[in-house]
């Protein structure tokens, strides 16, 4: 219990030492984009993007200038209490992807690079351009979730690889193959018991070592084989059902951490809020980001737990199986009523 009642402090002390941007940045500050839609634009100009982000200058005009490709934009709006921009992209006579940059009248600027493509009908080129972006979102959503988003990573790594395991340990073929049945049950209808302790001892599946523990009482009384067989199989069960226990604490600590994450990090950005006075749509920002961690946590949990009861029913299906085999085999095994 001592050492328990250090962790749990300790673990608290890491998230908030984490380097979580899971706070309302951007108060006070320049001109800030979070994200630019639609990222395939067209080369004739037509397309009307939506930047999202804050501190973006507002007027009547806003006094404003938005560039993609080095060109400035038409029709440019500015709403949400500048936290979000509509504006009409340049014609381009060259395609491929172009920085986006927005600067203030007061000079202070931001520019993401690469942030849209003009389309140039090139598949793979375009394709590729998109799997960057969404690379680029998910490392955003790591990086601002911090050392909790961290551990979601360690936890979701192990889930797959688990998952995958226990895909490969629990299959018939490794629990009770079919091969193996025949061949047992040949050399008991003939009465070869140290051939089947052989066989057992040989084939490295489940049941052979539930067979083998009845094997070693042939001859005894039914009820001892029946017993033998029993306490077999229920260790063999315990352990298979340990394996995928694994998946079950998955999905059931990831949405937890998720959790964690996300109230960690609305505390951290009403308390930003709070002391620099800033704006409802930052907060608003801050949030969506906090919830980054409960929708990771979540992606993780779920997936996991569907696997674990899936292998759950395959485990318990084997076990009834098994038990049944295990029954006859208690039977053949028992000496006759004369003895």
């Amino acid at each position: 219990m001592k050492s328990g009642s250090r962790v749990i402090p300790l673990i608290l002390f890491l998230f908030l030492l984490s380097p979580s941007v899971l706070r309302a940045d951007g108060i006070g500050a320049g001109p800030l984009i979070r994200s630019v839609e639609p990222v395939i634009v067209s080369r004739d100009g037509d397309t009307r993007i939506t930047i999202l982000g804050a501190n973006f200058e507002t007027g009547a005009p806003p006094d404003i200038r938005v560039e993609v490709g080095g060109e400035p934009c038409t029709e440019v709006d500015v709403n949400w209490q500048g936290t979000r921009i509509l504006a009409l992209v340049p014609p381009s006579r060259a395609g491929g992807p172009v920085p986006v940059r927005v600067v203030n009248s007061d000079g202070q600027s931001v520019t993401v690079e690469d942030a849209v493509y003009y389309e140039d009908g090139r598949f793979w080129s375009r394709n590729w351009f998109l799997l960057g972006i969404r690379a680029k979102g998910v490392w955003e959503l790591m990086r601002q979730g911090g050392l909790i988003m961290a551990f979601l990573g360690v936890l979701s790594i192990f889930a797959v690889a688990w998952a995958i395991h226990c895909g490969i340990t629990i299959r018939t073929k490794r629990i009770m193959p079919r091969e193996f049945l025949d061949r047992l049950s040949g050399h008991i209808a003939r009465r070869e018991v140290q051939e089947a302790i052989t066989a057992c001892q040989q084939e490295n599946v489940v049941f052979s070592r539930v067979a083998l523990a009845a094997l070693r009482k042939a001859g005894e009384p039914p009820h001892k084989i029946r017993d033998a067989s029993q306490a077999a199989g229920s260790r063999e069960a315990s352990h298979l059902f340990q394996k995928i226990n694994y998946l079950s604490n998955i999905g059931v600590i990831s949405p937890m951490l998720g959790l964690l994450g996300t109230v960690m990090g609305m505390l951290m950005a009403f308390r930003a809020m709070g002391e620099e006075g800033g704006r409802s749509m930052a907060l608003a920002a801050a949030i969506y980001r906090a919830l980054g961690t409960t929708a990771v946590g979540l992606t993780i949990g779920i997936p996991a737990m569907a696997c674990f009861y899936y292998f759950r029913g395959k485990l318990l299906q084997a076990t009834t199986d098994m038990e049944q085999v295990a029954e006859e085999l208690s039977e053949a095994l028992a000496p006759g009523e004369d003895q």
